[in-house]
């Protein structure tokens, strides 16, 4: 059953209200924790979480037909 339209108007405007009241500090102002500077610098230099990871590790001699396989 598909709820009607003004119920999925009511619950939008409701997140959208509490997503902007989490970015106002008690002064009143937006604060984010991103800006250009800090994504230039992770960009650069990625934590862990972001890095890239092995697929696979080759723990014996490998063939052509093992990676093929892989």
């Amino acid at each position: 059953m598909k709820a009607p339209n003004w119920i999925k108007c009511a619950s939008e405007t409701i997140a959208g209200g509490c997503l902007l009241l989490s970015l106002i500090n008690c002064n009143g102002e937006i604060t984010t924790t991103d800006n250009l500077k800090t994504l230039e610098t992770e960009f650069a230099d990625p934590s862990a979480e972001y890095r890239t990871a092995p697929l696979s590790v080759w723990n014996n001699k490998m063939t052509e037909s093992e990676v093929e396989r892989t």
